[in-house]
């Protein structure tokens, strides 16, 4: 975060600290939050319907309304200057160009007619024109930073706050499996055992993609293969079976936990990590395959951890991009 300027008088008053207007841009609802300071402010934070369905200008348009009211908010809150410096940051699903701000979506049902826009400059436009037409808020937003990166990374790199010098493999079991590998607070891609990408959903395991199989979908899959689910049994259900007693769904997670361990292995291995952190929904099932887990971490000396403040360390990841 940047501090007071070398150059300022003794005794004058510290340079503003950098806003961050963080967003989620997710396939249902786009989600925000403000972090000023390196902390969220607290009660300033928004959800709407993400639009993602619509034409790139009308896409485009949400980012920059639900901007607005973030902005609102922040400064309704008190601690707004309004000389401080703002920035704008996106969580995005991919394939996304996250570098040149150029969505690469296409044929998933979600931002699909963003396809090939650079968002960022399509987001700089918009608040030009709204400051062009007397909205004062969009003024300084008309130049700001604005960056993007994927969901899983930007979990991990707000985690990386609470141990800044360590090497974590932080995972997001949702309906598929989000990952990064993160070391002193630096994404780690191509070293250590670690994929060009720095992403585990592109690799194969068992001849198919790791994607397919590390999540809700991967866990239905396989209840289906094992003869353990009822119709319309969804995760929690087979979880709470579980918990239960019953020996059917106990086996599924005992075999997904087998199966987790054997795909993580190499990258556990290769990449020596002193924490495994798990968000997302299906982390809250941990307890039903943390056994599988924890035989391959132990001896590696990996700690096996859950957290249930996906979005909250994923705006903080969102503020670590600036850094």
């Amino acid at each position: 975060m940047r501090g007071p300027s070398s150059a300022a008088h003794c005794g004058s008053a510290p340079a503003p600290q950098a806003v961050t207007l963080a967003l989620d841009a997710g396939g249902t609802a786009l989600k925000a939050a403000v972090v000023a300071g390196g902390r969220l402010v607290p009660n300033v934070s928004g959800q709407w319907p993400s639009r993602s369905e619509g034409d790139a200008a009308s896409i485009v348009a949400s980012f920059a309304d639900a901007c607005r009211e973030l902005l609102g908010a922040y400064a309704a809150a008190g601690p707004a200057r309004p000389e401080a410096p703002m920035r704008i940051g996106f969580a995005f699903p991919g394939p996304f160009d996250y570098e040149a701000g150029v969505s690469r979506l296409q044929g998933l049902g979600k931002y699909d007619r963003l396809y090939g826009v650079n968002v960022r400059d399509a987001l700089r436009a918009e608040f030009s024109r709204r400051a062009a037409s007397g909205e004062a808020w969009a003024v300084p937003l008309a130049n700001a930073d604005v960056r993007f990166e994927n969901d899983a990374t930007l979990f991990a790199l707000g985690l990386s706050r609470l141990h800044p010098h360590g090497r974590l493999l932080c995972l997001t079991l949702g309906t598929g499996l989000g990952s990064a590998f993160i070391e002193a607070g630096r994404p780690v891609a191509g070293r250590s055992g670690v994929p060009d990408s720095g992403m585990l959903y592109a690799e194969a395991y068992r001849g198919r993609l790791v994607d397919e199989q590390f999540g809700r979908r991967g866990i239905l899959e396989l209840a289906e293969l094992l003869d353990a689910r009822c119709p319309d049994q969804d995760v929690r259900d087979l979880a709470e079976a579980a918990r239960g007693g019953d020996t059917a769904s106990l086996h599924v997670f005992r075999e997904f936990g087998t199966r987790f361990a054997e795909m993580l292995s190499p990258y556990i291995h290769g990449f020596r990590p002193h924490r495994l952190i798990l968000g997302g929904q299906i982390a809250k099932s941990a307890d039903l395959f943390a056994a599988e887990l924890n035989a391959l971490l132990q001896p590696c000396e990996c700690e096996l951890q859950t957290n249930n403040q996906v979005m909250e360390y994923t705006y903080l990841g969102i503020d670590a991009l600036f850094q």
